[in-house]
């Protein structure tokens, strides 16, 4: 037995006798000092602390793997499930954590064919993932200007996977990125279909896909439903729709948005005031963008560049 083994035999016995936490110092202190880790011993340190449920640490060891910041024997991508589970995890209660941990450590290192990867390995073995890890997967896959395959994935695995209303929304603000509002819009469907209800945020990102695409009429009734619904508009829903109407040439409802805004009870934010004091100046109304201008100030606002 070499002593590079034999040192991490001697770290399981250790690890053996203390809590997850202290387990986990003794692990990070023994890589820190240059030791070359066994599946044993990794596998060990993940099984202990995914079976106290301190998932986000083992992610993080998953993470320090597979960016080769832990000094180990034989271990790659393909090789990372069947060295890790014949010798500790044998119960579905730490087998599929041990799953959500590498997708979501594989999302965290800008990896999302990785993840998909070991999320198909999950369904197959019949572990369902959480709707958390496979909304980071959706999201990451977006992040990487990859819509299209985030497109199949959502529509291959909808039926199989736990999905809440985030998982919705991270697809609808793809299509909205992309421009392909229908699909935003059967997205909807589909959602309310699930017994769901969109958000505030679902809303103001069509709202936005609207304005961006040119459709402000479409982006006004999709407004005035949230208000119907009792979906109420925060500051980022009014300020996109106040620039949409700026961008179209309707200054009247532009201001009129903002006047709503305050009455509302909401506070605009550094983009709102930007859109206002920008329209007042184009329009020669010099005077009115100083008066904005104080009004921010005084509402503690701080200024960005282009204001």
């Amino acid at each position: 037995m070499s002593q590079s083994h034999e040192k991490t035999l001697i770290l399981i016995q250790k690890m053996v006798k203390v809590p997850p936490p202290k387990a986990l110092l003794l692990f990070n202190s023994s890589t820190y000092e240059g030791i070359h880790h066994t599946p044993h011993s990794i596998s060990f340190i993940l099984n202990h602390l995914l079976s106290h449920d301190m998932l986000p640490q083992a992610q993080s060891v998953i993470l320090r793997l597979i960016s080769g910041r832990i000094p180990s024997y034989a271990f790659s991508p393909s090789s990372l499930i069947p060295q890790l589970t014949p010798a500790h995890f044998t119960s579905s209660s730490t087998y599929a954590p041990l799953y959500e941990a590498i997708v979501n450590a594989y999302v965290r290192s800008h990896s999302p064919d990785q993840a998909l990867t070991f999320l198909h390995q999950m369904i197959h073995k019949g572990h369902l993932p959480t709707s958390n890890t496979f909304n980071n997967l959706l999201c990451a896959l977006i992040r990487s200007n990859c819509f299209d395959k985030a497109w199949w994935v959502f529509n291959q695995l909808k039926i199989k996977v736990v999905m809440d209303v985030y998982s919705f929304g991270f697809m609808i603000k793809g299509c909205c990125e992309v421009g392909d509002l229908m699909k935003g819009f059967r997205l909807v469907t589909m959602l309310e279909a699930f017994g769901l209800s969109p958000n505030v945020v679902i809303y103001t990102t069509l709202i936005d896909g609207c304005c961006k695409n040119g459709d402000v009429m479409l982006a006004k009734k999709l407004f005035c439903k949230m208000d119907r619904l009792g979906v109420v508009a925060n500051q980022h829903t009014y300020s996109v729709l106040m620039n949409g109407f700026f961008k179209q040439g309707l200054q009247m409802e532009g201001f009129q948005m903002y006047q709503n805004m305050k009455q509302s009870g909401i506070v605009p934010n550094v983009y709102a005031y930007n859109c206002v004091i920008s329209e007042y100046c184009n329009g020669g109304m010099v005077d009115k963008a100083f008066k904005v201008f104080g009004e921010m100030r005084v509402k503690g606002i701080t200024c960005g560049v282009m204001t």
